[in-house]
C-alpha cells in the first residue's frame, strides 16, 4: 500500500496544514486504480481539496510504450516499491496478469530486468540519480533510479538499458579506428 488512509477513515497527516499535501490512497479496489488528493491551504486561509483516480492501466500503457535505446525499458515504482507502471519488457504480458502486477511488489516480476535493476540498486544502497550497473541473462546493464517526491509521497522513475547501448568505445569503434591507423600508416 502507499500513501495514507484515505481521508475521514484515519488521521491525513501529522504535517497538515503546512502546505501542499498530496496523498496518494489504494483503496484496494479491485479496478487497478488509486486515488490522488490534493489538500492545499489558500492564501485566505480557507482548505480547499482535489482529488481524482488515477488508473494504473492507463500509466503502465504509457511507460510500456516508452524505450530507453533499443533494449531499455522505462518503470514507476512506489518509495516502497510497488509497481505502479509497467516497463516495455512487460508490454506483450496479457491485460488479465499485467494489471495483477501492479501494486505488487516489484520482487514478485522475478526474472525481469526491472527487478534484477531493482536488487543491484537496493545492494548499492538506493542512490538517487546515480547510474548502477548489473547483469542479467549475461548483459551487462545500466539503470537509474531518479526520485519524483509529489508531496509527502516518493515514488521512483526508473530507466535500464544494456550498457553496451551506452558504451562510447564499442568493440566496432575500436576496430573501425584501427584500420583507419592502418591505412594512415601504410599511404
Amino acid at each position: 500500500m502507499i500513501g495514507l488512509a484515505r481521508p475521514g477513515l484515519g488521521p491525513p497527516s501529522a504535517t497538515e496544514g503546512e502546505g501542499p499535501l498530496l496523498i496518494v490512497v489504494d483503496d484496494g479496489s479491485s479496478d487497478g486504480s488509486t486515488e490522488a488528493i490534493l489538500k492545499l491551504a489558500g492564501e485566505d486561509g480557507r482548505r480547499y481539496v482535489i482529488a481524482m483516480d488515477i488508473l494504473l492501466e492507463t500509466m503502465s500503457s504509457q511507460t510500456s510504450a516508452l524505450a530507453v535505446g533499443r533494449a531499455g525499458s522505462v518503470g514507476v515504482l512506489s518509495g516502497q516499491g510497488e509497481v505502479l507502471g509497467l516497463p516495455r519488457e512487460l508490454a506483450s504480458t496479457p491485460k488479465a496478469q499485467a494489471v495483477n502486477l501492479l501494486m505488487r511488489p516489484v520482487g514478485e516480476l522475478s526474472g525481469s530486468v526491472l527487478n534484477v535493476a531493482h536488487v543491484a540498486w537496493t545492494e548499492a544502497g538506493m542512490p538517487d540519480a546515480h547510474p548502477v550497473r548489473f547483469r542479467h541473462d549475461g548483459t551487462r546493464w545500466l539503470a537509474e533510479f531518479k526520485p519524483l517526491e509529489l508531496g509527502e509521497q516518493r515514488f521512483w522513475l526508473v530507466s535500464y538499458a544494456p550498457l553496451e547501448e551506452f558504451a562510447s568505445w564499442s568493440a566496432t569503434l575500436i576496430i573501425q579506428l584501427l584500420l583507419l591507423l592502418l591505412l594512415g600508416v601504410l599511404v
